[in-house]
């Protein structure tokens, strides 16, 4: 199976969080080959309530492997992801939240010197979410769930 990770670090503030995100992916695909991919890039994100709404460009590196011996099929791609979030939980600056990220990537491969067709690779990640900010920037909301 493929198993991925993403780490954001930044601004989260009462008008919208914006991030610098750093992730990668990795396993093995239904047909037995290796896989892994880097991805870098922002996160502009706004709040409306409990309601989040964003954009998260990247751009990263994908190695695949090959079904014969040699060096692995390397990809360099470029995407645009929607973020659609909704906070769940909301206390003393910690907050829960879930969401879906539809996504479209643009990929190249790396082989300047060989044919290769491009292709456009699209999907849908769900994810869950704890982000911590100050809690003078988070409606007080003791123990309750949204």
């Amino acid at each position: 199976g493929l198993g991925g990770v993403e780490v954001a670090a930044g601004a989260d503030t009462k008008e919208g969080s914006f991030y610098g995100a750093i992730g990668g992916a990795g396993g093995v695909t239904e047909s037995g080959l290796s896989y892994g991919q880097f991805t870098v890039g922002p996160d502009l994100e706004w709040n409306l309530d409990i309601l989040r709404l964003g954009v998260h460009p990247r751009i990263g590196y994908t190695a695949i492997g090959r079904v014969t011996e040699g060096q692995p099929f390397e990809l360099f791609n470029w995407g645009l992801g929607a973020l659609i979030g909704l906070d769940l939980y909301r206390s003393a600056g910690v907050v829960f939240a879930v969401g879906v990220e539809p996504k479209l990537e643009w990929a190249s491969s790396l082989a300047l010197f060989e044919d290769s067709d491009d292709a456009f690779i699209g999907g849908v990640n769900a994810f869950l979410q704890f982000r911590y900010r100050a809690a003078r920037d988070v409606p007080e909301v003791e123990g309750r769930a949204y």
